[in-house]
């Protein structure tokens, strides 16, 4: 064979052997990039999903966002609104402080003047008070001077019936004496001396006085009787230092003692043991 034809021939084997080197070499190739292309493709299938992913992701956070953007505008315009609102209220209530601040004066005015009053009342008060304790003290001086004036009078009536009896007993004797002259009868002097003990006046004590049960009358009982020319019947005149107390009533008489009902002439009067107890006849 030719030297030629040996060298094609090698020539024709190395590149039968470069051709099925490469054949591999492509096919591996082939397989690998088959295999890195279809990676690919799904690197970015994935990555178009997960783009539309975060497309919608997106959409959703810009129309959340811009919900919030239209919350916030809502809420800014009732911020606005409630700020308007409370300016006015605020004005408002400048109006009425000023109002109560104007009407705290009056009232403190008012206040100053109804202490002034007060005071004014409290003086006037304190001067009515000063004129009815007057007013009571006189009252009780007068009330005082009137008891001391019934006490007169009631003394002065006890001496005016007194002399009263003295003077009943006198024109008893006067009419006595006149029948003696008219009938021209002699009085020796005896007679006359017992005459002047007939129409002497009769003193005694009070020595007990008791209400009676039955009646319910205040009776006392004196220490004369019939030797003093005390009969039932007898009115006897009670009196305390000259002082008319009241008149008894003479019920029983015996020798030294009588009793008789109290009779205090609606005067109030008080009938004690020791009290003075007179009669002329």
């Amino acid at each position: 064979m030719h030297w030629l034809t040996k060298i094609l021939a090698v020539f024709a084997a190395v590149l039968s052997i470069l051709l099925a080197a490469l054949s591999i070499a492509y096919s591996a190739n082939a397989d690998r990039i088959t295999s890195q292309f279809q990676s690919e493709r799904l690197a970015k299938e994935e990555m178009r999903t997960q783009l539309q992913a975060e497309r919608a992701a997106q959409a959703g956070r810009e129309s959340s966002l811009q919900g919030q953007i239209d919350d916030l505008e809502v809420q800014s315009r009732e911020m606005r609104r409630d700020k308007e609102l409370l300016q006015r209220e605020q004005g408002r209530l400048l109006a009425e402080a000023k109002t109560a601040e104007a009407a705290t004066l009056a009232i403190q005015s008012r206040i100053d003047q109804l202490a002034a009053t007060g005071q004014t009342q409290a003086s006037l008060i304190e001067t009515m008070y000063d004129e009815v304790a007057r007013l009571r003290q006189n009252e009780l001086t007068f009330a005082q001077r009137e008891v001391q004036l019934a006490d007169r009078v009631n003394d002065l009536s006890a001496q005016l019936e007194v002399a009263m009896e003295s003077n009943r007993a006198l024109q008893e004797r006067l009419a006595d004496l006149r029948r003696q002259l008219d009938t021209g009868t002699a009085v020796a002097s005896s007679g006359r001396d017992a005459r002047d003990r007939v129409h002497s006046p009769v003193t005694a004590r009070v020595t007990n006085v008791r209400r009676d049960p039955a009646s319910g009358a205040i009776m006392a009982q004196i220490d004369a009787g019939t030797s003093d020319r005390i009969e039932p019947g007898m009115e006897l005149t009670i009196s305390r230092e000259n002082r008319f107390v009241a008149k008894l009533v003479v019920e029983t008489a015996d020798l030294n003692v009588a009793s008789g009902r109290i009779d205090t002439l609606n005067r109030g009067g008080d009938v004690r043991r020791g009290d003075l107890v007179t009669f002329i006849r």
